[in-house]
């Protein structure tokens, strides 16, 4: 299932993807599966900002810890 493998790479663990596709009806139509989209890409869009806000500590010339 696509929507397992995309939820996967974004790092959605199992336990995360079961409680995502539990969410949908029996015989899911279209617009189903489209609801899933705003969840996935939030979460996907979190945890890049994530790394990306390190990468800004690291790179800001800041302190980022005291000896």
């Amino acid at each position: 299932m696509r929507v397992a493998r995309v939820a996967q790479r974004i790092g959605l663990n199992v336990g995360e993807i079961r409680d995502l596709l539990a969410a949908l009806p029996p015989e899911p139509a279209l617009v189903d599966w489209q609801r899933l989209h705003a969840p996935l890409t939030a979460e996907a869009e979190r945890r890049i900002a994530e790394p990306h806000a390190a990468l800004d500590d690291i790179r800001s010339g800041r302190r980022l810890c005291d000896l």
